[in-house]
Order: C-alpha cells, then sequence, then structure tokens
C-alpha cells in the first residue's frame, strides 16, 4: 500500500470526509470540456431528453451486427455449410461498408470500428 493509500485511509477514519459539500447528491457532469463549444447546446438538449447521436446508435448497431456475423460464421463452418458461408462473406462485405461509412462520420478522437476479416474468423471457425 503506498503512502497516499495510508493517508487517505487515516484521514477517512478520522472523519475529514465527513460532510463535505455536496455529499450523497449526484455529481454534476455538465463540464463538456472535450465537447467543441459550438457542439455544445446540442449534447445539451440530447442529454437533456433521453436521446443518443446518430453515430452512437450506429455504433451500437454495428457492435451487435459484428457479434451475430461472427456467431453465424462459427455456426456454418461448424456445420460446413457452404452456400450459408457465400452468403455470410456477402454480408461482411456489406457490414464492412457500413464500419467505413461509420469510421468516416464520428467525431475525431472516436475510436474507429475495425473491419471484419471473413477468411480470418472462417479460419478460427475451423
Amino acid at each position: 500500500m503506498s503512502v497516499i493509500d495510508e493517508q487517505i485511509k487515516d484521514a477517512m477514519r478520522k472523519g475529514q470526509f465527513a460532510d463535505l459539500p455536496g455529499q450523497g447528491k449526484p455529481l454534476k457532469l455538465d463540464n463538456d470540456a472535450h465537447v467543441p463549444e459550438h457542439m455544445r447546446m446540442a449534447h445539451k438538449i440530447l442529454r437533456d431528453n433521453d436521446l443518443t447521436p446518430d453515430w452512437m446508435a450506429e455504433g451500437q448497431e454495428i457492435d451487435a451486427a459484428r457479434t451475430k456475423l461472427i456467431a453465424d460464421i462459427q455456426h456454418a463452418a461448424q456445420a460446413n455449410q457452404a452456400k450459408a458461408l457465400e452468403t455470410l462473406r456477402e454480408a461482411a462485405k456489406k457490414y464492412n461498408s457500413k464500419v467505413l461509412s461509420y469510421n468516416l462520420k464520428v467525431p475525431q478522437g472516436v475510436t474507429h470500428k475495425r473491419h471484419l476479416d471473413f477468411e480470418q474468423e472462417l479460419s478460427k471457425a475451423r
């Protein structure tokens, strides 16, 4: 345990963290320091109305599609279904097109989605 950890635990035992301002209340996370100034109002409106930016929703859909596609590839490979694998190969191409479109839309600093390497997933499944 580090010296700092010891000091924090000692202060907690002494009750030095009791009765701090805002204790028990939710944190105010309104400071969007990483959001460009011209986008802050839009983000606030979305947040206040429990809405999600389109690119975030699309990213979640892409993640779900990737998971399903990999599972389908594994199932078809294990069952040795050649026709299903050809259909999935085409689905992987469409998936990769969606990933490319998504990666071009997302704001700077957001991690890009990876393309799906069909042949690599197929070889893992076999």
